[in-house]
């Protein structure tokens, strides 16, 4: 018994005989190739090359186009920190060898800023006319404004104008930066520079100064602030702790150091008061109750469950003792009257009630050590009882004076700390008075700038080099664009990957004649429909009777061809084939098999009933027949659809090997559907090139909601050297045809 899970004959068939349609080579796309991307840039060649020629074209005409631009350039050593004199200096934040270069961004800052570039202006006067501003290829915007307004716009525009040439480079390696500036007047781009770096040395001096003197201010300030408050938490120190009684005896009681911090200062919150010395004591005693409690307690576990004689208090007794010895003598006494006389003489009655006296006797002894263990018992129990409460009082007590030493002690830290605070303030303060009038400078010009000889723009070699680039950017980035966006059906997997059809085959484009290409058995069109023939033969079941409809997408894209090319090859191959030409809409089967366009045929059969004899004609090929259109149907659709084109057609299967139907394309008509739900297999037409991959997918949904088996498709009109293979791929020699540019337009069916 067959497994249920084998494929059936027709899809091993497929996979045996179609190349690119296997388990090894799955349809999933595994990424671009190399060449694959030389196929695209072939294809696109004609709007690459022109957009790369183009971008260096166009930066050679800008470039003449542009004005010269010469730069002044001015050297200055920037240190990380000025050089110390004096204690004091050190103002600003020192900085790190891992911070210099956001320090030196931040010079470039300052450099850039309005307010230099305002001094800049100022300095050299270069808003009082329009010469720096035409220098510098600017209009001058003074239109309809009074002179007052037209010399503030033009100030304005000048100080915007130097914020935004102006350029500061500082390097990574080392610490020497560069102003620049351009302009299209040499002098003027050496002048601005020079007054650039002058103007940046002289405001760091300046800030300098103003921050030593702001420094100056600021910690007199804040001494006098810190005073005041150190006074005020002293104070407050004192009459919180005059207020809850917070007395520290520590020191006093036992010299220890208790509550003092690392640097030997007293720490009120910590020290030993009253209450804490009490509720030591108390705890003490209490431990001391407690352990005698617990051993009176087992004194007495001991007593209630043995016997007082054999207890270390009973032994002890001197009274136990002597009754013990009385209560033995006259035990022995007894035992020897009762041994000489009877019980009731008097003598031993006698006997028995002093015995028995002495044995009441030592009963009420070991009664009375009990109840001694036990009075023991109850007042230690008493006593821890009394010093438990007696605790807890005073570690209620003990707990708010904590709470209170706490409070007194953040007052007494917060004066600390102000006490601290103001000794490093007066310091500073001191070592600022001192440095006040000495100060140096962390930045100084090394190199000046002299009116340069060359302009630094437009640089022609530069220029074209960014032309080229842009043109080779701009060229791919379309391409891959155009790529990316066409769905055209360019080579044979794109029919697995994209349509996820079977290939059937590949039929190459020839420039010769069609007829003459087939009829010529070695030409490689001939050699591909044989190819294609076979598969589908093997495919949709072998030499068992067959409807084969054959269709596409869109028109011209080589179905008609296909179909005569299909029906020739299964006659020569010995079956007994009837081409019917079912396209109502522009028929051409006549023009291949050189037939007169009004012979009867299809519609002449469905409509009017004529016999096959009149609508079936002999081809030139033995047994190849063929059935024309006839008449064009005034209602295609209808005609199609009748009840009788099933039996129709199941007639001439009966008489016939094989029938092949050329339909019209699926897009746009409705007679390839109505036809190919009584076709045994469809054939889909694809163009390579021209096929489109979104139209194609619409298309087969169609003929499969329809009810249609299609069997796979073909790649017609395939050129690998158009498609930018070329020929040392393996489309050229997997396919074994000759290359053949396409026929002229007109001249396939």
């Amino acid at each position: 018994m067959a497994n249920a899970q084998e494929p059936s004959l027709a899809t091993s068939l497929i996979d045996r005989f179609l190349p690119n349609f296997s388990s090894a080579e799955p349809l999933e796309n595994n990424g671009i190739t190399m060449s694959e991307i030389r196929a695209m840039l072939y294809r696109q060649r004609k709007l690459i090359f022109p957009t790369i020629v183009a971008g260096p074209v166009l930066a050679l005409g800008v470039t003449w186009m542009m004005p010269a631009i010469y730069e002044g350039t001015v050297s200055v050593k920037i240190d990380n920190e000025r050089a110390k004199i004096l204690e004091g200096q050190d103002l600003d934040p020192t900085v790190t060898t891992s911070d210099t270069g956001r320090y030196l961004a931040t010079q470039a800052s300052i450099v850039t800023s309005r307010s230099l570039a305002t001094q800049v202006a100022d300095e050299m006067a270069l808003a009082r006319d329009d010469r720096f501003l035409l220098s510098m290829g600017k209009k001058v915007k003074n239109d309809g404004l009074s002179k007052k307004d037209a010399d503030a716009a033009r100030r304005e525009q000048v100080i915007t104008l130097l914020q935004q040439t102006v350029k500061m480079a500082t390097p990574t390696d080392n610490r020497v930066a560069t102003i620049s500036f351009r302009s299209r007047n040499p002098q003027i781009a050496a002048q601005v520079a020079n007054t650039y770096a002058d103007k940046y040395i002289g405001q760091n001096v300046l800030q300098r100064y103003e921050m030593n003197a702001y420094a100056r201010k600021i910690l007199k300030n804040q001494v006098t602030q810190t005073q005041q408050e150190l006074r005020a938490a002293e104070h407050k120190a004192i009459d919180y702790a005059r207020q809850y009684h917070l007395i520290d005896i520590g020191d006093a009681a036992s010299g220890a150091d208790e509550g003092k911090g690392n640097g030997g200062t007293k720490d009120t919150g910590n020290g030993r008061s009253i209450v804490t010395a009490n509720l030591v004591a108390i705890n003490d005693a209490y431990a001391a109750a407690q352990a005698e409690r617990i051993a009176a307690e087992g004194r007495w576990h001991v007593a209630q469950s043995a016997s007082p004689l054999d207890l270390p208090e009973g032994r002890n007794s001197p009274s136990i003792q002597g009754l013990m010895q009385s209560r033995a003598a006259t035990a022995s006494q007894l035992a020897q009257l009762r041994k000489r006389y009877a019980a009731n003489r008097p003598e031993v009655q006698e006997a028995a009630a002093q015995l028995a006296s002495i044995e009441s006797q030592i009963a009420t002894v070991g009664q009375n050590i009990r109840a001694s263990i036990r009075a023991e018992y109850l007042g230690a129990l008493h006593k821890e009882q009394e010093l438990a409460k007696s605790r807890s009082d005073l570690s209620a007590q003990s707990l708010g004076e904590q709470e209170r030493r706490v409070q007194l002690n953040l007052i007494v830290r917060d004066a600390d700390t102000l006490r601290r605070q103001l000794g490093d303030l007066l310091t500073r303060l001191n070592q600022i008075e001192s440095a006040a009038d000495v100060d140096t400078n962390n930045i100084a010009i090394i190199d000046k700038a002299r009116v340069p000889d060359d302009p630094v723009s437009p640089i022609m070699w530069r220029n074209l080099l960014i032309g080229l680039v842009a043109g080779v950017t701009l060229a791919i980035s379309t391409a891959l664009l155009r790529e990316l966006f066409d769905e055209t059906l360019q080579r044979p997997e794109d029919v697995e990957d994209k349509l996820r059809l079977p290939l059937l085959g590949v039929v190459p484009a020839t420039l010769t004649n069609v007829l003459d290409s087939l009829n010529d058995g070695k030409s490689g069109l001939a050699e591909a429909y044989y190819s294609v023939r076979s598969t589908i033969d093997y495919a949709s079941g072998g030499d068992v009777k067959k409807l084969i409809l054959i269709t596409s997408s869109s028109p011209a894209e080589g179905k008609s061809t296909t179909a005569y090319a299909l029906a020739q090859d299964f006659a020569r191959a010995g079956r007994r084939v009837l081409l019917v030409d079912a396209d109502t809409r522009a028929p051409s089967q006549h023009r291949l098999l050189k037939h007169a366009r009004n012979l009867s045929g299809l519609t002449d059969s469905i409509v009017h009933q004529k016999p096959f004899t009149e609508t079936i004609h002999q081809s030139e090929t033995p047994d190849l027949y063929f059935m024309p259109l006839g008449a064009r149907p005034a209602n295609p659709a209808h005609l199609l659809s009748s009840d009788v084109i099933a039996p129709f057609l199941n007639r001439l299967k009966e008489m016939f090997d094989v029938v092949i139907v050329d339909a019209p394309p699926v897009m746009g008509l409705a007679d390839a559907l109505l036809l190919a739900r009584h076709m045994d297999a469809v054939i889909f037409i694809a163009e390579a090139g021209r096929a489109h991959n979104g139209q194609a997918k619409i298309a087969l949904r169609r003929l499969r909601d329809n009810g249609a088996h299609v069997l796979g498709a073909v790649l017609t009109k395939f050129n690998p050297v158009e498609s930018g293979y070329g020929q040392s791929t393996g489309y050229y020699y997997y396919y074994n045809y000759r290359y053949e540019r396409a026929l002229p337009e007109g001249e396939t069916a």
